[in-house]
């Protein structure tokens, strides 16, 4: 069987039409375009503005008003609620004081039991009501 002859460098096919020059033509085109467009890019800085964004916006805005909103109920719900715990501790001395043997110390306590409870009544007074349910 025959075997080929091998030739010693790498063969080398020629165009005869296609020079360099025309080669490279459309690359270095190609190259100013980018640097063109580059440029313009960097002097002009882009905003998009999507309708989901103003209404993302929107919506956050009305959930701030709301929340401000909670937080306003929230803290008036612990106001009242410190005021139920000053009330049970106002009965809670009311009720120690008819347990003690002294006469001077349970006048004492009780006293203590009144002033809690003023303290309590005055400071809820000035809370507001809402007599919607």
């Amino acid at each position: 069987m025959g075997q080929r002859a091998r030739s010693s460098g790498p063969r080398v096919v020629r165009v005869p039409d296609l020079d360099q020059a025309t080669a490279f033509e459309p690359w270095t085109r190609l190259r100013g375009s980018f640097r063109q467009l580059r440029s313009s890019v960097s002097e002009r800085s882009f905003e998009y503005s999507f309708a989901a964004n103003e209404q993302a916006e929107g919506l956050e805005a009305t959930a701030n008003t709301t929340a401000e909103s909670a937080r306003e109920y929230v803290q008036r719900a612990t106001n009242y609620v410190l005021g139920v715990v000053l009330f049970a501790v106002a009965l809670f001395f009311a009720g120690i004081s008819t347990k003690l043997p002294r006469p001077r110390l349970r006048k004492a306590i009780l006293g203590v039991g009144v002033f809690v409870f003023l303290v309590a009544a005055a400071w809820i007074a000035t809370f507001p009501v809402s007599l919607s349910i």
